[in-house]
């Protein structure tokens, strides 16, 4: 019977975990992963997710559970957001993160840059992650790959109008986005260079003020991990 969860996930002996949020009962990609012996899968609760019962293969990480892993970052985080998924980021151990957003897998020497920005829309917030952690990956000599999907997703019902607009400040600020991330002067210092980018986000009106303080306490939980 699975315990609840009150620490990082040191127990688990394996290096591959998927880590997800959804507000949706187990869904069959879900329930297929959970009988892989060599994957781990961490569902991160939001206000209104539907339980999913936990398996040895399987941490569906509560609210209440979330607040008792004494993360800062957990607790300020806004709750009915995809950010909430960062808390899950910082359980697995391992040399690998693979996630399910967009399908991808994220090497341990680039951990940091799973951080998701939460002053901006739901369906922007992997968007901008992605340009910024592949500005910053090249600092240390990292590259971004493609290879086919490893998962089928079962879309839930969309209103791809809505879906637009919660996109459009993508469509229409990325070429600043980019701008910022090609004129940075970075350093060896990671958390640095996040700051220096959310700092001019922050500067040019792309993300909230609120997300430098997110951004601070995401750094402070990491540096408690490693």
């Amino acid at each position: 019977m699975p315990t609840p969860l009150t620490e990082p996930l040191t127990g688990v002996e394996m290096k591959q975990f998927i880590v997800i949020t959804t507000i949706n009962a187990k869904s069959r990609a879900i329930l297929e992963f959970e009988k892989r012996k060599d994957w781990h899968i961490v569902v991160v609760c939001d206000a209104k997710s539907q339980p999913i019962p936990a398996s040895e293969n399987l941490t569906f990480l509560t609210v209440e559970e979330q607040l008792k892993l004494d993360y800062r970052y957990g607790a300020r985080c806004p709750f009915n957001h995809y950010a909430r998924k960062n808390i899950g980021y910082y359980l697995p151990r391992g040399h690998f993160c693979p996630i399910n957003s967009q399908n991808t897998f994220w090497r341990w020497e680039v951990f940091p840059y799973l951080y998701l920005p939460a002053t901006v829309s739901f369906r922007f917030t992997d968007i901008l992650r992605g340009y910024i952690a592949q500005g910053l990956m090249g600092q240390q000599g990292f590259h971004i790959g493609f290879t086919n999907a490893t998962v089928y997703q079962e879309r839930n019902p969309h209103n791809l109008m809505k879906d637009f607009t919660d996109e459009t400040d993508g469509y229409i600020h990325i070429k600043r986005i980019v701008e910022i991330i090609e004129n940075l002067e970075l350093s060896d210092d990671l958390a640095g260079n996040m700051r220096r980018v959310y700092g001019e986000l922050y500067k040019s009106s792309l993300v909230g003020a609120e997300e430098l303080t997110y951004l601070n306490l995401w750094w402070e939980d990491y540096k408690r991990l490693v």
